[in-house]
């Protein structure tokens, strides 16, 4: 039996939560992690398992419900991707149910001691979740983790024929060596109203940062105070984010089908540099001249280049990069990185063992040293890649040529460099400028959001993949860190801002977006599942049925319609979108009142009629009848609101839907059949224009 790796998130069974007040000083806010989801209840993911029970002690496998859809195929390694959704009406539970992942992590993180307040103390895990979190590593393997008490356990599950029956007793998570076969999830939410500390606890705000060394086994974008998005940071980094991205080498005459290709085939040519001293004034005062010398001699013995007496009298590039790099080495050792610990001088908050630290930058392919190493970088390679550099004046560089140029420093350096290395440090101001000279700030706001969310994943991907272990062999035990091989992707609401075609094209497009990462970056990773937690029938259209989980009021809405490859229309015709039907609401309230109008004025043409009767009729049991009627008529005009014919003809004229406007158009010529004519006249000439133009 085949034991390829097949990481899915599969199923989450709610236990018996109950709302919890928070403890915390002046707090008055109440945690509840369950809101609307009902008590020990199975939200399942996918279908292509049964629980038997309403519990996950016993699973069934069906293999012939589980579609190979989304594997992507590299160079180097093949990636199994899975695809989810959730769905659901405002308020139905989509996010609550996802946010328990949330939770999860966030006790993982305390139990791990990887979580602080804005205190430095270290935060402890809530008592009150009780749920369970099913997922699959290999076509063998599943996991079963429990949250219950404050406490985490997991259980592994092996498969026979298919079946799967937990093979250990459970097991409790109390150390990092326990994860082993866990998952980092990355989330992208832009929703204004969402994932707000003040409304749902501070416990959320550690999941923003991402400080850690990817340890903590969640990242939440963007990052958010107080519920508030600060735009232009982000914009600041989605720049920077996107530049390794860019600088990634491409065949000749690909430039459509690259990285570089950011939106709506906007092709990014060239890269706009400026040096701004304000807010890096302080890159320019001089380092303490031991440390200087010391990193000077440590350059030399490790990356073999010398910085000359001349460059550090003159050279003002040199003297901020050294500075900037000397700072990011502080900052890295007295940060949460376990790997940097040993450098750090804490009595004068900074740097010890200059050379061993300068050697291991050298040698580590973790991100984390991807800005220290690549200035270091820039240092040695400065007049190849910004020639005749007058560092405080603004200049432009081509992006196909400084791609090069560090494809031809790749060539030369026996370590390995990358792209996000060599994008230039962030002391320069950046902005990219797509190839028909437009700006990039001129970008739509669904573009932005698209280049913003995706290149997030893209970002947080290859900084999973780059997580390292301590190479030494007498790595303390608070130095161990955990790299995450299975990535689990959530979108909530990734729809936001876009345009039909693209939500139609989203999943496509993140897919080859995906695709196009250098297989060097993704080595590491085994497998990813992407879940969304969406409105959009465009996007549903690529997901199968047996994968999209739909809820209303909270519970698990069960129904047999195939989504996959189906048509929008047939989509929203399903009952479980559009119960009460296609049309806008407000076209709806007008066009009942012109029915109610046209009705009106037929029922009075009724009652004229039977007056006329009346008058002429001598028996008492007729007019008994008559007046029935009459009266009949009159009760249910009294339910009817009344507009003028010439606010009914307006309001039929512009009604798009062809067997309503008919409808209409006939119930009109009983109102006004000596109108009938001009009206009709007047729509042809309409319709004349309209074939004319």
């Amino acid at each position: 039996m085949s034991n390829k790796e097949n990481f899915k998130i599969i199923a989450i069974n709610v236990g018996k939560m109950l709302p919890t007040k928070d403890t915390r000083k002046n707090s008055l806010l109440t945690l509840d992690a369950s809101k609307n989801l009902k008590k020990n209840q199975i939200y399942q993911f996918r279908n292509e398992y049964q629980f038997r029970k309403n519990d996950f002690s016993e699973v069934e496998y069906i293999p012939k419900t589980d579609v190979n859809l989304y594997e992507l195929k590299t160079s180097i390694n093949n990636i199994p991707i899975n695809i989810n959704a959730v769905v659901g009406g405002n308020g139905s539970g989509k996010s609550t149910l996802i946010e328990l992942l949330y939770w999860a992590n966030y006790n993982i993180g305390s139990i791990l001691n990887l979580l602080e307040d804005e205190n430095r103390r270290k935060r402890k895990p809530f008592k009150f979740l009780d749920f369970e979190l099913l997922y699959s590593v290999d076509l063998n393997t599943l996991i079963n983790v429990v949250f219950k008490e404050g406490n985490v356990y997991q259980q592994t599950y092996k498969r026979k024929n298919n079946k799967f029956v937990a093979n250990v007793s459970k097991q409790e998570i109390k150390s990092i060596d326990d994860l082993q076969q866990f998952f980092y999830t990355i989330v992208v939410n832009y929703s204004h109203f969402a994932l707000n500390s003040l409304e749902i606890g501070d416990w959320i705000n550690p999941l923003f940062h991402k400080n850690d060394g990817y340890q903590t086994p969640i990242v939440l974008n963007p990052m958010r105070t107080d519920g508030i998005i600060d735009i232009n940071k982000e914009k600041y980094l989605l720049t920077r984010r996107l530049l390794a991205n860019l600088l990634e080498p491409i065949t000749e005459g690909q430039e459509e089908n690259s990285l570089r290709n950011i939106a709506n085939n906007k092709i990014a040519s060239a890269l706009e540099l400026s040096y701004n001293p304000n807010p890096n004034a302080t890159l320019e005062e001089p380092i303490d001249s031991t440390v200087r010398e010391k990193l000077i001699e440590a350059f030399q013995q490790h990356f073999g280049f010398k910085i000359t007496e001349q460059q550090l009298n003159n050279d003002l590039f040199v003297n901020v990069t050294l500075s900037y790099i000397h700072k990011k080495l502080i900052k890295m050792a007295f940060s949460d990185y376990k790997i940097f610990k040993r450098y750090r001088e804490p009595k004068e908050r900074n740097i010890k063992n200059i050379n061993a630290y300068i050697r291991r930058i050298k040698e580590s392919d973790s991100h984390a040293v991807f800005k220290v190493k690549g200035a270091i970088l820039y240092l040695k390679y400065y007049q190849t890649l910004l020639p005749n550099l007058d560092f405080k004046k603004p200049f432009s560089l081509e992006i196909d040529g400084l791609s090069k140029k560090i494809q031809e420093i790749q060539k030369k350096e026996s370590f390995m460099v990358n792209t996000f290395m060599m994008s230039p440090p962030s002391f320069f101001y950046i902005n990219i400028v797509p190839k028909d000279g437009s700006s990039f700030g001129s970008l739509s706001s669904g573009e932005k959001q698209k280049i913003h969310s995706i290149s997030s994943i893209v970002y947080h991907l290859i900084n999973l993949n780059s997580v390292e272990q301590l190479k030494e062999e007498k790595a303390e035990e608070s130095e161990k860190i955990i790299h995450y091989n299975y990535i689990n992707i959530i979108l909530d609401e990734i729809e936001l801002y876009y345009h039909p075609e693209w939500q139609r094209t989203y999943i496509a497009d993140l897919l080859d977006y995906i695709g196009k990462i250098n297989p060097e970056n993704l080595k590491h990773i085994k497998g990813l599942n992407i879940t969304f937690l969406t409105h959009s029938p465009y996007i549903l259209s690529d997901i199968p049925n047996a994968f999209v989980l739909k809820l209303i009021k909270g519970e698990p809405y069960i129904e047999g319609n195939e989504t996959f490859g189906a048509n929008v229309h047939d989509l929203l015709a399903n009952d479980f979108f559009m119960q009460k039907g296609f049309m806008g609401e407000w076209a709806k309230s007008q066009i009942k009142l012109v029915i109610e109008s046209l009705t009106l004025k037929i029922n009075n043409k009724k009652i004229e009629s039977l007056n006329g009767l009346l008058n002429e009729e001598t028996e008492k049991n007729k007019i008994a009848i008559i007046k029935g009627e009459i009266k009949s008529i009159e009760i249910e005009n009294s339910r009817y609101k009344e507009i003028d014919q010439s606010q009914c003809s307006s309001i039929i004229s512009i009604v798009g839907e062809p067997v309503l406007y008919n409808s209409l158009m006939e119930l009109y010529s009983q109102a006004f059949p000596n109108d009938e004519t001009n009206f009709i006249q007047s729509q042809i000439d309409k319709l004349t224009k309209l074939l004319n133009k």
